[in-house]
């Protein structure tokens, strides 16, 4: 069975007109990425040395949602701050980052739904509490959908503004496309988790 990563499909799609760099940290939440921007992204006094930017991904909101027991949970508000922290550091005329000044593409990502079946809670010798609902990961899903949409409208007021830099942004709903693919959110979704 082939298992498509999503970095491969952009390299592929991306080939021979820009380089790929893959700054995805497995297992990160929202809040432990804020701090590493100044790692993945150069400032603006280093734009000289660096290549230009063109297209961002951000995909949280998996790890965040997780409940209060495991060590990645983020409550909702600090995901929407920090989801926004990122998307200003990527835009913004103060921003301290060379991406900034750019038109950059950005690609914000929903998570996908979680399949309980998948996370080992049937082969437990005692069971133990869920640290994933779904009702707790769609609203970190449709957080990320609200801030698209907010960020569409402030797209919309850059390119009316003579210092615009022409980014944009854009949402992929995967938890929508995965649902829709399994059938509805019971085990069809096992191939595509």
């Amino acid at each position: 069975m082939h298992v498509y990563k999503l970095s491969d499909g952009v390299i592929e799609k991306y080939s021979r007109r820009l380089d790929v760099i893959n700054r995805g940290f497995g297992g990160y939440n929202s809040e432990w990425a804020r701090p590493l921007f100044d790692k993945i992204f150069a400032r603006k006094e280093d734009a000289a040395k660096v290549p230009v930017v063109r297209l961002v991904t951000i995909w949280f909101g998996t790890n965040d949602s997780v409940l209060p027991v495991k060590e990645q949970h983020v409550p909702l508000e600090r995901f929407i701050d920090n989801i926004n922290y990122f998307l200003t550091s990527l835009t913004s005329h103060d921003s301290p980052y060379a991406v900034a000044d750019t038109p950059v593409s950005i690609i914000l990502i929903t998570p996908g739904p979680p399949l309980h079946s998948q996370m080992g809670y049937s082969q437990m010798a005692e069971p133990k509490p869920h640290f994933r609902t779904i009702e707790r990961t769609g609203q970190f899903r449709d957080a990320v959908l609200q801030i698209g949409n907010d960020w569409k409208l402030k797209e919309k007021e850059q390119n009316l503004d003579p210092r615009g830099r022409g980014w944009k942004v854009e949402t992929i709903d995967l938890w929508a496309a995965l649902e829709k693919a399994g059938g509805g959110l019971g085990e069809g979704l096992a191939p595509f988790m």
